[in-house]
């Protein structure tokens, strides 16, 4: 388990309940706008990305998997749609 990717959720998860709302998700990317620049389009895009089972909210494995995704197309492709991971994943 990525721990820095559970810090980050944690931040994300308001109520603690272990699953990320759509409100809570938007919010928790509000936090780290100012470094991702994210259009709100984006933050829906990355939701619909994250919600692999379409219940409208994100646990922490889909969570992660988001993370690792943002991460390999950083790596690979700059990013998507002009995300920068810079201060918004661990050891950034």
């Amino acid at each position: 388990m990525n721990e820095g990717y559970l810090r980050i959720f944690g931040e994300f998860d308001v109520n603690g309940d272990n699953v990320l709302t759509r409100e809570e998700f938007i919010s928790g990317l509000d936090k780290f706008n100012k470094h991702l620049q994210l259009t709100e389009r984006q933050k829906i895009k990355l939701m619909e990305m994250a919600d692999k089972d379409g219940n409208n909210s994100i646990d922490f494995q889909e969570f992660s998997k988001l993370l690792n995704e943002i991460d390999v197309a950083e790596e690979e492709e700059g990013g998507f749609g002009g995300v920068k991971r810079q201060g918004f994943l661990p050891g950034t």
